[in-house]
């Protein structure tokens, strides 16, 4: 038995055929996969905590300052007429999870053979 699924987006009725022999195997595979996966190690949620309350309290810091205070004495360098840090550090940013993530990514897991 197939059954049909209709899905109405903005343009029309999209039709999609289930086939529930491949629906069940496809399950049987999702599930043996979630069996074997292992959880993230605590310590890793943990660090990952302390690092965003450490960067959130940071950024309260920053943004909570009184701003109105008068300097001491006047700045030693001239602001320049064009700013490049924000960009330059999410162009940075952006290359280095694109590496990081490619790297994990094409590197083999311990203790499991690729089919």
């Amino acid at each position: 038995m197939v059954k049909f699924w209709v899905l109405v987006f903005g343009r029309g009725p999209i039709v999609l055929v289930v086939d529930p022999d491949v629906e069940a195997k496809a399950r049987e595979i999702v599930l043996a996969a979630r069996a074997e996966r292992r959880p993230w190690p605590r310590w890793i949620w943990i660090t990952s905590l302390v690092g965003s309350v450490l960067c959130v309290v940071a950024l309260a810091i920053a943004w909570l300052q009184d701003r109105n205070t008068a300097p001491l004495r006047p700045l030693e360098h001239h602001a320049v007429d064009h700013q490049s840090g924000l960009w330059l550090g999410l162009l940075v940013g952006l290359g280095l999870g694109i590496a990081i993530g490619s790297v994990d990514g094409a590197a083999p897991e311990r203790g499991t053979t690729r089919d």
